[in-house]
């Protein structure tokens, strides 16, 4: 099943498996649990995937290490078992997290709410990859941005600290960030597609 079919099956699939009440509640009810079934697909596809690789590069540099590998450490240290422990659970939680905005966008672009499609639209297959390169553009330079700003703005700052309670942190620390700051680093993934018109793929 493509990603383009995936929220309109699961709201059909929710219509079907919820209880007649009365129409706007049954409307209700089955939009809420169409986009709980996108959020957990789409969680299930993400988390494994930040786990494997995560995993790869741990294996690599801190799984019996060599000189060689601890060489390219900025730290002599090797983080404790138990600190390992709650960078993936954070990870873990973190993971679920990034992927609420690409769920509730693609939840809303199969009602129409949103401006993002599948297939090419009239402009052709040179604007789908423009459109594709200004989205990945954009969402990097947020995340650059918003993560420069959680250095330098004492506000942000006092969310992002969270994120550096590792002060040793190993592969599996690289999402393991405070929850509202992992909501925002994937906000571009809602706000873009209620702005422009872009592929569904593109919200990934």
């Amino acid at each position: 099943m493509s990603l383009c079919s995936l929220a309109s099956h699961f709201q059909v699939h929710a219509a079907k498996g919820t209880n007649e009440d009365g129409g706007a509640t049954l409307s209700y009810q089955a939009a809420a649990l169409s986009f709980v079934y996108l959020w957990a697909a789409l969680s299930l596809l993400a988390i494994p995937l930040i786990l494997a690789m995560s995993a790869a590069a741990f294996r690599f540099y801190y799984w019996r290490p060599t000189y060689d590998t601890w060489k390219l450490k900025s730290n002599p240290k090797y983080p404790a078992p138990t600190t390992v422990r709650r960078e993936i659970l954070q990870t873990l939680a973190c993971g679920a997290l990034s992927t609420l905005c690409p769920a509730a966008a693609l939840h809303l672009s199969a009602q129409g709410k949103l401006k993002a499609y599948c297939g090419v639209s009239e402009h052709g297959m040179l604007a789908e990859f423009v459109s594709a390169a200004l989205v990945l553009v954009v969402c990097d330079f947020f995340e650059w941005g918003y993560h420069r700003m959680g250095h330098t703005l004492a506000p942000l700052w006092s969310r992002h600290r969270h994120h550096h309670v590792f002060s040793n942190p190993s592969p599996f620390a690289v999402i393991a960030d405070d929850y509202l700051d992992q909501c925002v680093r994937a906000a571009p993934m809602l706000v873009l597609p209620a702005l422009f018109p872009i592929l569904k793929y593109g919200i990934l």
